[in-house]
């Protein structure tokens, strides 16, 4: 079965294979943005760590201790809603899960 056969024309395909006895990924198509993807519910995906490394990148006050959902608002106010997808993004690829071990 194919992604191509799902109908997720927007999902990107990455490519592994094993040449010569080495690994080789290679991109087959770029991912397109999900038409179905809401931003609010990608944020509530983040911790407030990760909130606040966005914050400070924005330039924004801490919100210390302010909840989740006061940060989300403010966060979609202030900062564009294309450069908050990829700094979600960016969080949830890097995210920690050691520190909770």
């Amino acid at each position: 079965m194919l992604v191509d056969d799902q109908g997720l024309e927007y999902w990107g395909i990455i490519s592994v294979e094993l040449i010569k006895g080495e690994v080789d990924f290679y991109r087959i198509r770029e991912a397109k943005p999900n038409p179905k993807a809401k931003l609010k519910n990608k944020m509530s995906l983040l911790w407030k760590s990760e909130f606040s490394h966005i914050l400070a990148g924005n330039k924004l006050p801490k919100y210390a201790q302010k909840s989740k959902k006061f940060i989300t608002e403010k966060l979609m106010e202030k900062v564009p809603e294309e450069i908050l997808h990829e700094q979600i993004s960016e969080e949830l690829f890097e995210r920690d899960y050691t520190i909770y071990d």
